[in-house]
């Protein structure tokens, strides 16, 4: 039986799993002019799907679809619904399709909803954003992790699903360094994904997961729930919540202390 991560992976892995960003060629490819805040995706993963509006395609045909957001979008909607009751503004890293954006947005109307991603996705996430017509969905900010700055200058909460096992680890410092410069006072990060915890063994299906994982990109790959924690600690975040949702993945909820 092929596995949920497998299923996942093979469904939307080339939508979701180059949006993050390489650090192979961080030190030694130049960032972008100043008129551009990112790098040149395409030279340092010459795989990178460059998609581009032409004026004679319709924008709702560039809409991708990732069966792995129609199956977790209402485990995660109802962590939302707890957790960002009394938020307002959510900036969402690693957008990939924009489903999730247009779902929670439609879900959630109290909320501004902030998606941002790198330039190759802003197709498939604008056209979503342009069918749906939320009025509460913001056109998506082009953002990578490296980023010195974050994209966002002042937000309630920050939410990133499937982006830390697809990412170098790195990527996890700046999760929490974007955090610490942006959040409002009692702002939450929230982290949905498949982690490794330490009293209990890694189910098969992340096993396997995590072997594809790192067999396509060495960096990548399964993160320890531990390891997590300590680069979030390193930025003045704990967390606060780890919850237990479908496909054995997991949200966790980091807080400042108070």
């Amino acid at each position: 039986m092929v596995s949920e991560h497998l299923r996942v992976l093979k469904s939307s892995l080339v939508a979701s799993s180059l949006r993050v960003l390489s650090l192979r060629t961080r030190k030694k490819t130049p960032r972008f002019e100043a008129s551009s805040p990112l790098r040149d995706a395409h030279k340092s993963n010459p795989r990178a799907p460059q998609r581009k509006i032409s004026q004679e395609q319709p924008v709702s045909d560039l809409r991708q679809h990732s069966e792995a957001c129609v199956r977790n979008r209402e485990p995660i909607l109802n962590e939302l619904r707890e957790h960002l009751a009394d938020a307002h503004h959510v900036w969402e890293i690693g957008s990939g399709t924009g489903q999730h954006a247009v779902y929670f947005a439609a879900h959630l109307p109290h909320l501004t909803w902030q998606p941002s991603d790198r330039p190759q996705y802003h197709g498939s996430i604008e056209a979503w954003r342009t069918d749906a017509a939320l009025p509460n969905l913001r056109p998506v900010l082009a953002f990578d992790l490296f980023d010195e700055a974050p994209a966002v200058e002042h937000t309630d909460a920050i939410i990133a699903c499937n982006v830390i096992h697809i990412a170098p680890f790195e990527a996890t410092d700046r999760v929490f360094a974007h955090a610490r410069a942006s959040l409002n006072p009692g702002g939450k990060i929230l982290l949905y994904g498949p982690f490794i915890h330490e009293d209990r063994e890694l189910e098969p299906s992340n096993q396997s997961f995590d072997a594809m994982l790192r067999q396509r990109d060495p960096q990548s790959g399964i993160r320890r729930l531990a390891d997590v924690d300590a680069k979030a600690r390193a930025c003045g975040f704990e967390r606060a919540l780890t919850r237990r949702l479908p496909a054995n993945n997991d949200l966790l909820v980091y807080e400042r202390p108070l």
